[in-house]
């Protein structure tokens, strides 16, 4: 997997390799958020109305078509088979989005469950049910279902087949790469991946308001901007859209179409 080391916002952090189910849930308490892993065994596959059924059973104290402890979950519905290829079980297998099932999540991760693997943030219940269940939420990589789809060696359905791409799957994978979103110590890749990125606030940063336009006047530097169009939206805290550009006489931003322009902003 050289492919995933040195990538995305944590490349200190080696990836480790699980076998799921998850035997010894300690392994969890070291991964971090940012970091990579890669998962070799048994997923179980399923979406929206998947989830809403194993819900049902839950209430009603029924068994699940799987056994819950240990079990990594992956939020993904697939596409055929490609035409051809008898040894790929599946086509595209990339995930979906995890939001979707965050008022179903809960009871399944009280079942035992203990990796999640979708795209996209989760909510705060969500949060709170995988720190106190002793879970991991993983993130696949969005677009990326050929990719996925490759790593599938065989897939068995579970449950519902009236539900077509939707019905509940164990999948067999080897190699299969997702990277820690939400890890046992409160960090959100979500979160952090942003703001390790963020630039500085421009100089002479306010937001929008007429008491803030006041304040722009105010530190507005001499000879800003060089066309003087500083008075118009000088005190817009995001840009209006358009790929933004640069004054080569005075270095300020203007972000097209429109003038429009920051205060500070000096291209390297």
């Amino acid at each position: 997997m050289t492919c995933i080391h040195g990538t995305g916002p944590s490349p200190d952090l080696e990836p480790v390799r699980i076998r799921t189910p998850v035997d010894d849930p300690r392994i969890l308490l070291d991964l971090r958020a940012g970091q990579w892993v890669v998962l070799d065994g048994a997923l179980i596959a399923g979406r929206d109305q998947a989830h809403k059924r194993l819900c049902r059973l839950i209430e009603e104290g029924k068994e699940l078509p799987f056994d819950p402890v240990g079990a990594a979950v992956y939020y993904m519905g697939p596409s055929p088979s490609p035409p051809g290829r008898p040894e790929r079980p599946l086509g595209a297998a990339g995930p979906t989005t995890a939001g979707r099932m965050d008022l179903l999540t809960p009871p399944i991760l009280d079942m035992g469950v203990k990796l999640l693997i979708g795209k996209g943030r989760r909510s705060g219940e969500v949060r709170d049910s995988l720190a106190s269940n002793g879970a991991v939420y993983c993130a696949a990589v969005g677009g990326a279902g050929a990719f996925y789809g490759n790593l599938i060696s065989e897939a068995r359905l579970l449950a519902w087949p009236e539900l077509g791409p939707e019905a509940l799957l164990a999948l067999t994978v080897k190699g299969f790469p997702a990277m820690v979103a939400l890890d046992l110590h409160g960090r959100d890749q979500y979160e952090l991946g942003p703001e390790s990125w963020r630039l500085p606030r421009p100089w002479g940063h306010r937001a929008a308001g007429q008491a803030d336009r006041t304040a722009w006047k105010a530190v507005k530097p001499p000879g800003w901007p060089c066309c003087d169009a500083g008075s118009q939206v000088a005190w817009r805290s995001s840009p209006p859209g358009g790929k933004p550009e640069f004054c080569s006489a005075c270095g300020a931003r203007r972000c097209s179409p429109g003038s429009f322009w920051q205060a500070g902003w000096v291209p390297s």
